[in-house]
């Protein structure tokens, strides 16, 4: 089984908050068989119109409707 997620940390909940919960789901994975987890990052929120003017930019929607 592949599973593909998309990490999207928003106002207040940054790369340091999401540390523990990438942790669970490879432990997950190794629990379940997981042959493949994909973690990928997109922007959202203030820090995705800080950066691209967008709330949810376009490359957020593309990389969410891959996974």
């Amino acid at each position: 089984m592949n599973l593909n997620i998309l990490v999207l940390p928003g106002d207040g909940i940054g790369n340091r908050s999401n540390l523990p919960g990438r942790a669970r789901l490879t432990a997950r994975r190794r629990k379940i068989g997981t042959t493949r987890l994909s973690l990928s990052e997109g922007l959202l929120g203030g820090i995705a119109i800080h950066k691209t003017g967008s709330a949810m930019p376009d490359e957020t929607a593309k990389a969410r409707a891959g996974c």
